[in-house]
């Protein structure tokens, strides 16, 4: 007696199911490797900022101004990536390269890549890289104020969106003032500060129990020009009534940022826009598009470029393959 063999029918069923079988088995461990490198995320930037306070809470150093030394675009002159430059100082001339445009810091923020020697290496000998190799971005304007930059994959939705940790939200303290300001009738409506390039025109600031709207800065002068006394619950927005006297020293706390302001950096999407992201010759920084808030007109100006997203948590994608 002959054994009977697979029909071929037999053997393209049988071929089906494994094929089906093996592509489910396919996409199931291709999300669970999503999942794991976006906990790796998770866990490498916890480590940084674990980092960070460390370094603060034992007075060692972090090199994230001009001072630090590192694989980094050159600037505005487009230097090739692979070369080692100094990061230069400043929102207007540090900008990395990414593979669909550049980033750039905003509010007075250094941007560079998380490297071996931002870290002091008594805190940090080695730095981990994101799971597929690229670096990881932070953004500091100052050692406790700052916002690290990642890309989320997100295996449910498939969808690449950016990961953003840090310090740097609503109730930061961008600054203090360094002169008494006056109250009532009589309220000055210029701020002498340190830093006004950590302000951006539209953002809400509170100084002791006033809040008040930032309609821009300065730098050579090193002043805000704000409205006072803005009322948080008021049909029109302000109430004279509200303008106190703050003494030198009063903490100046973000509450509401401005639209392109709610990060420490952006995403140029065009080449082209890097002519446009500079103050103006007075030296005034003003943004583009207006900013509106009852019983306020506001000011056309500049961000980061007429063609630019900031970089918020689940929102735009980052992409940092530098």
């Amino acid at each position: 007696m002959k054994n009977k063999g697979f029909t071929l029918v037999e053997l393209i069923i049988v071929i089906a199911i494994i094929s089906v079988l093996a592509t489910l088995a396919f996409m199931s461990f291709s999300t669970e490797t999503a999942q794991a490198r976006d906990a790796k995320r998770d866990n490498d930037i916890k480590v940084f900022e674990d980092a960070i306070s460390t370094s603060n809470s034992k007075d060692k150093p972090i090199r994230f101004t001009k001072d630090f030394v590192g694989k980094t675009d050159g600037g505005v002159d487009r230097a090739d990536d692979s070369a080692t430059t100094t990061v230069t100082e400043g929102p207007d001339t540090h900008v990395l390269q990414s593979s669909s445009g550049s980033l750039k810091a905003i509010r007075g923020g250094y941007l560079l890549p998380v490297q071996t020697g931002v870290f002091d290496s008594g805190i940090m000998q080695t730095v981990a890289n994101d799971p597929k190799g690229n670096p990881y971005l932070v953004a500091f304007v100052s050692k406790t104020d700052y916002l690290f930059l990642a890309s989320k994959e997100n295996p449910t939705t498939k969808i690449t969106t950016a990961m953003v940790k840090g310090t740097f939200k609503p109730g930061a303290t961008l600054d203090s003032i360094r002169e008494q300001l006056t109250g009532g009738a009589s309220a000055a409506t210029t701020i002498k500060v340190s830093n006004p390039t950590r302000f951006v025109a539209g953002d809400v600031v509170r100084i002791d129990d006033e809040y008040m709207v930032v309609r821009g800065y300065d730098e050579t002068l090193s002043t805000l020009s704000v409205v006072r006394g803005y009322d948080l619950d008021a049909a029109t927005g302000v109430n004279i009534s509200t303008q106190a006297v703050h003494n030198i020293g009063a903490d100046i706390k973000l509450y509401q940022p401005a639209t392109k302001g709610d990060s420490l950096a952006c995403l140029i999407e065009d080449i082209a826009d890097l002519a446009t992201i500079s103050s103006d010759s007075t030296g005034v920084n003003t943004y583009i598009g207006t900013f509106a808030f009852p019983g306020i007109v506001g000011t056309a100006g500049k961000v980061c470029g007429t063609n630019s997203n900031s970089i918020i948590d689940g929102g735009t994608i980052l992409p940092y393959n530098l």
